[in-house]
């Protein structure tokens, strides 16, 4: 399973990407996968105790095998995501994404 956010970097205000469409060029683009939106939190503590809380529109996104990792990982670096997290078959992993060259991120 893949939680994978849809707004663009970290901002509050930064644009996020419309879940239908994102779906469909997941499930088109990366062979079996499924996809479902979804409303992802997320909180980090921070060192004096407090914690920092992110909420965002996301997908859900359910991949039949590892090697279709590599095809999210290519939508997310063309969605300008930063990270997402694989988790599964006990095992997560946090997966960083680098922008195609040429494009800002």
């Amino acid at each position: 399973m893949i939680p994978l956010g849809l707004r663009r970097g970290y901002h509050p205000d930064a644009p996020v990407h419309p879940a239908r469409p994102t779906r469909l060029r997941l499930v088109d683009d990366v062979p079996g996968t499924r996809a479902w939106p979804v409303r992802l939190c997320s909180v980090r503590i921070l060192r004096d105790s407090d914690a920092r809380w992110h909420h965002e529109p996301g997908l859900l996104v359910h991949a039949k095998a590892a090697d279709r990792i590599p095809g999210v990982a290519k939508l997310a670096a063309d969605l300008g995501l930063e990270r997402f997290v694989v988790t599964g078959n006990d095992m997560t992993a946090a997966c960083q994404v680098r922008a195609p060259a040429g494009t800002a991120a």
